[in-house]
């Protein structure tokens, strides 16, 4: 197997044991955020995966590189609509400039005090895309 594919389902195991294990005792925002930083990483090693031995030289041109890959893949443009709002939404979180919990969710601020929020729901929802997405690459690395 893949050592890309190891990875991202390590990464997704950690990911899932924080949202479904770890949370509910502990109640932590932080660990909202890393799980959501756990599931951009996984979906990332997916899309490394897929890109192997394909050039791309900045984060716009992989992604737009990986749509192109996507639909010889047979991704649909939902799926891949669905991954490029999870990631879009993590690089906000990073480029934002406070993060703070308030009762179950994480609240993430930007620079014009505007506000997200990071709630458990919004992660078992991206992690069920990121699980269809990682058996798909998995299928992919079976049957190149």
């Amino acid at each position: 197997m893949d050592p890309k594919i190891e990875e991202a389902k390590k990464t997704l195991k950690i990911a899932d044991h924080m949202i479904y294990v770890t949370y509910p005792v502990i109640r932590e925002g932080r660990i909202l955020i890393k799980a959501l930083d756990e599931i951009g990483k996984t979906i990332n090693l997916c899309i490394d995966f897929i890109l192997r031995g394909k050039k791309h030289i900045d984060s716009k041109t992989r992604f737009e590189d990986f749509l192109k890959a996507s639909k010889e893949y047979g991704l649909s443009e939902n799926q891949t609509n669905k991954l490029s709002n999870i990631l879009e939404f993590i690089e906000r979180r990073r480029k934002s400039p406070m993060e703070f919990s308030r009762k179950d969710k994480a609240v993430i601020m930007h620079w014009d005090l505007n506000t997200e929020n990071v709630t458990v729901e919004m992660l078992k929802e991206n992690i069920n895309y990121a699980k269809e997405f990682l058996e798909k690459v998995e299928i992919i690395e079976k049957n190149p």
